[in-house]
């Protein structure tokens, strides 16, 4: 349990200082980033476009090719892009599913797809491409849970099929038991919880500690959750997620995970059992 004050929604101004380190420190040296006149690099916020001033009272807009950092990991993002790619492997060919992407040696025996990358570094890439977190649900003894907040993400895995490079959304790969449902996920965030250590303070990311990136049950640590509160405890809710058999390829299979911002008419929303190829 879990005292008030311990943690902090990283989505909160109380933990910006927590997220800016998180940043400087998850920056790779060799990360490709557009050079901006030393006059202008106060203007705004870096956003990937050079910032000029306009050469008279007409604004002319010019098309700049997206800008992408590499992370740890070879974790990707489309700065302000609304684009995030993680390599992963397959988790399970069948069974019961409690997350949707795990770090390893977390909980993949329950995981569609397990990642060798810190989930601190999967939000680190997320702010880059322009997500808001909001915050896991949480529970409130007057009101009760809360379902989880943020900036909504679609998430779907590409992969090679026999030469041929297929792009499934998650809702095709996984299936409820209660009917067709699709997960509808956020960027919560996780949580950064304090810590106290005689004289000096410390801090660190829960997601870390637990593994959970995208959760399907409700941990309350997740990077990005289900907004559907459902319990891990079989004893609260019965177990509903499956992996949704011959959808996906064996597991070691290798994969990327996609996370993006929902875009209407995308064509990952193909009909459930149906991949979109490219």
């Amino acid at each position: 349990m879990r005292h008030r004050g311990e943690v902090v929604r990283t989505g909160g101004t109380s933990s910006a200082s927590a997220i800016l380190l998180l940043l400087i420190a998850l920056w790779p040296v060799a990360a490709c980033r557009p050079t901006e006149p030393a006059s202008d690099r106060w203007s705004g916020r870096w956003s990937g476009m050079t910032i000029a001033p306009a050469p008279s009272s007409d604004v002319v807009e010019t098309a700049v090719a997206p800008v992408v950092v590499t992370l740890q990991k070879g974790v990707r993002a489309w700065v302000d892009g609304g684009r995030v790619e993680v390599a992963g492997r397959v988790a399970l060919d069948e069974g019961w599913l409690e997350v949707a992407v795990c770090r390893s040696g977390s909980r993949e025996h329950e995981a569609v797809v397990v990642v060798d990358v810190a989930p601190s570094v999967v939000h680190a890439a997320l702010l880059l491409a322009g997500f808001e977190p909001g915050t896991p649900a949480r529970w409130r003894r007057a009101s009760g849970w809360r379902p989880a907040t943020g900036d909504p993400i679609e998430l779907s895995l590409r992969f090679d099929d026999g030469g041929r490079v297929r792009e499934v959304p998650l809702r095709a790969a996984i299936r409820d038991e209660r009917g067709e449902r699709t997960p509808e996920l956020v960027f919560a965030g996780s949580l950064v919880e304090a810590r106290d250590r005689g004289s000096s303070a410390s801090s660190r990311y829960l997601a870390d500690m637990s593994g959970t990136i995208v959760g399907l049950s409700t941990f309350g640590d997740e990077v990005v959750a289900a907004r559907e509160i459902r319990s891990p405890d079989e004893s609260v809710d019965p177990a509903t997620w499956t992996i949704r058999p011959g959808v996906l390829p064996p597991a070691e299979t290798e994969v990327v995970v996609v996370l993006r911002r929902p875009v209407r008419g995308d064509a990952t929303q193909s009909p459930i059992g149906s991949p979109s190829g490219s």
